[in-house]
This record gives C-alpha cells, sequence and structure tokens, in this order.
C-alpha cells in the first residue's frame, strides 16, 4: 500500500513538472515569436553598435531552445517509466508520422524552403557595422600612407644630395634630419623655412607650379672649425637649412638655389 502511495506520488511529481516545464517553453516560445515579428522596429534602437531587437531575439531564442530540451528529456523519462503498450502506440503515432512525411516530401521540402527564405536573418545579426565609418576610415588609412610617402621622397632626396656634397666639398661636415613636416599652403611652409633657416638668401621658387603637397624638410649641418665669409670675424660651426619639396619629391626651395 505505501509502495503504491510512493509510486502515485512520483507520477505525480513528473506530471507536474513536465506541466510546468511545457509552460515555461510555451511562453518562451510566445516571446520569441513576438520578438521575430518585430525585430524591424526594435532594431531602430542601437546601444553602442548592439541591435535592441536582434540582441533580445537571440537571448530569447537561447532559453526556448534550453527549455525545449528539457521538455524533451522530462517526456523521454515519463517515456521509459510508462507501460509497453503506451510504448507501443507511441512507436506507432512516430511511425506514421514519418510514413506521412516521406509520402508528402516534396510538398514539405518545398514549404520549408518558402519558410527559410522568407525568414529575416539579417535583422538578427546584433551588431550593426557602419559601412561609411569602415570605408572613412580605410580612406583615411590610404591618404596617410600617401603623405608618409611623399614625406620620405622629399627627406631621402634630400639626403641623396648631401652624401653627394660631401664627396664635392672640399669642406669637412656631417648631418642629421631634423624634422618633417607638411603644409596646405605656400605660406605656412614659407614662414616656416625662414624662421628655422639660418641664412636665408630668399631665393625664388625652384618650379613655377601649384603642389597639392608642401613638404618641409629642416636639417643642420655641422662644420669641423670653417671661417665663414658670410658673418665677419665669426666662427660658424653649424647651420640649419630648410627644403621645400612638393608631392613628388621634387623641389620648391632649397635654401640655397635651385
Amino acid at each position: 500500500m505505501l509502495r503504491k502511495f510512493r509510486a502515485r506520488s512520483d507520477q505525480r511529481r513528473i506530471n507536474h513538472q513536465l506541466i510546468i516545464a511545457a509552460g515555461y517553453f510555451i511562453a518562451l516560445l510566445i516571446v520569441t515569436i513576438v520578438l521575430y515579428l518585430n525585430l524591424e522596429v526594435l532594431n531602430r534602437y542601437v546601444l553602442f553598435f548592439i541591435k535592441l531587437g536582434a540582441t533580445l531575439f537571440l537571448i530569447s531564442l537561447f532559453f526556448t531552445i534550453k527549455k525545449f530540451i528539457d521538455l524533451l528529456r522530462r517526456i523521454r523519462n515519463i517515456h521509459n517509466q510508462a507501460s509497453t503498450e503506451i510504448k507501443y502506440i507511441t512507436l506507432g503515432l512516430i511511425l506514421v508520422i514519418l510514413l506521412v512525411a516521406f509520402i508528402y516530401q516534396s510538398k514539405l521540402v518545398k514549404k520549408s524552403e518558402e519558410k527559410i527564405d522568407s525568414m529575416k536573418f539579417s535583422e538578427m545579426n546584433p551588431i550593426q557595422i557602419n559601412k561609411e565609418a569602415i570605408s572613412n576610415m580605410f580612406q583615411s588609412s590610404q591618404t596617410s600612407s600617401a603623405e608618409n610617402q611623399a614625406k620620405v621622397l622629399c627627406r631621402n632626396k634630400i639626403i641623396d644630395n648631401l652624401e653627394v656634397q660631401k664627396i664635392k666639398s672640399a669642406i669637412d661636415f656631417s648631418y642629421s634630419v631634423l624634422e618633417v613636416k607638411e603644409f596646405e599652403t605656400m605660406p605656412g611652409a614659407e614662414q616656416y623655412r625662414k624662421k628655422y633657416t639660418t641664412f636665408d638668401l630668399s631665393d625664388p621658387l625652384c618650379k613655377n607650379q601649384n603642389p597639392t603637397k608642401i613638404i618641409a624638410v629642416m636639417y643642420q649641418l655641422r662644420y669641423s672649425g670653417i671661417e665663414s665669409e658670410m658673418i665677419v670675424k665669426t666662427q660658424i660651426d653649424k647651420e640649419t637649412i630648410v627644403v621645400l619639396c612638393d608631392e613628388n619629391g621634387e623641389y620648391l626651395k632649397r635654401g640655397y638655389s635651385c
């Protein structure tokens, strides 16, 4: 008598848990469907780069699938404890369903394809990617690369010329590049050149053109005990020169002559 009472109590508890699991699953399924149907509206709200609608939908879908697996596990436990007749009936129903699916497989496949094609997969993406910002980033990177190339061209050309001067000149000197800058207008570049050039001879532009970029390279020459004729009775040991180039590395001003 006691065993029968315990068995009935256990069966009631299992049935109660099954009903609760089924209720949670149905509730979550309804919430997921409602979120899916309103994805387009909810996705208008974006926090940083995360879309509200898609995020809530994926979270709800995750818990719905989790609860569905739990429900299947409980149904399996009940089925294992069921009588042989119930198991045969269940097996028969499964076979009938599979037979019907096999007979109408072409219609089922077609219906499935239509449903899959109509689904809003693009709206399910929780990340909003700003294509314009990415494009601007790449354009900025390319522009920066072009600017660096112009600076390198001008700097390398000046270094090559200084190396040639060291070989040809009777005066022993050393040099060092101090700064490389870019200017948008010639007046700004000319002001920078006059400010940092030790001896400004005000030579004209080497080329009569309007460059799109103006590169200013400031370098310093160091002499070894040379008496300069430019400043009487003054020992000159170093000199600063600013050279202006265009975007192709061609000289605009060299400080002395073209």
